[in-house]
């Protein structure tokens, strides 16, 4: 092979030195069928820089490119400082509430702090289990739950014994404009009738006997002190 590259490259009226310099870059950088390896692999443990190596893109600066995303898209690069008095929502782990809104009392730590609630009951967070908030977004978001967890009032009819309520309209569109008033439903009353003494249903005298002693089934042992020394 070696000698009809440099037959090409006499026909071809083109330098020799650098025909062979070209085979052998290109000899060394084609992998072997044995070894599945290049010889520049085996014998620098690293390929040799041809021109496919610039048309590739650069490594190091994808990388660099990517390290940067990564900075910008993560939240550990990101400082986050709550500052006392600010309001927050603060996790819960009781009950069915998930958030519970407080305020920063203390600050324990960078990323620690002590949180009162409304009620007055102070929580220990961490920042990850606090939202910040301002002024305004905790009275849309108090607001908004209120909302959520108030339930609705119905109409109800007051009956002689019970007490029904009434689910409102099919209708969305219908509204009423005054308040609800109650509606009375009168019963008949209904006497009831005196049946004749059924001897049955008369109450049962219950006798109560005094318990019965029991008899020993063995008589009692005759018990003597030892004798010692014949005292």
């Amino acid at each position: 092979m070696v000698k009809k590259c440099l037959k090409r490259a006499m026909l071809e009226n083109r330098d020799i030195n650098l025909a062979l310099c070209r085979f052998l870059i290109a000899y060394r950088n084609t992998t072997h069928t044995t070894t599945a390896e290049t010889p520049a692999k085996l014998m620098f443990n690293r390929p040799l820089r041809t021109k496919l190596d610039l048309i590739r893109p650069n490594i190091s600066l994808s990388v660099g490119d990517r390290q940067k995303r990564q900075i910008k898209t993560s939240g550990g690069s990101r400082t986050r400082n709550l500052m006392i008095s600010q309001p927050v929502l603060a996790l819960n782990y009781r009950g069915k509430g998930r958030w519970m809104k407080g305020t920063i009392v203390r600050i324990l730590s960078p990323v620690t702090y002590l949180v009162q609630l409304d009620s007055g009951v102070v929580w220990k967070r961490h920042i990850d289990q606090l939202v910040g908030l301002q002024s305004t977004e905790v009275k849309f978001n108090v607001d908004k739950q209120d909302s959520i967890c108030e339930e609705p009032t119905y109409p109800t009819v007051v009956g002689s014994s019970h007490t029904f309520p009434i689910s409102p309209t099919a209708n969305p569109s219908r509204t009423l404009d005054h308040s609800p008033t109650p509606i009375s439903i009168e019963h008949p009353t209904i006497t009831p009738r005196h049946r004749p003494a059924d001897p049955s249903l008369s109450p049962k005298v219950i006798s109560v006997t005094s318990p019965v002693k029991c008899s020993k089934r063995y008589p009692i042992r005759d018990r003597k002190p030892p004798d010692r020394l014949n005292f």
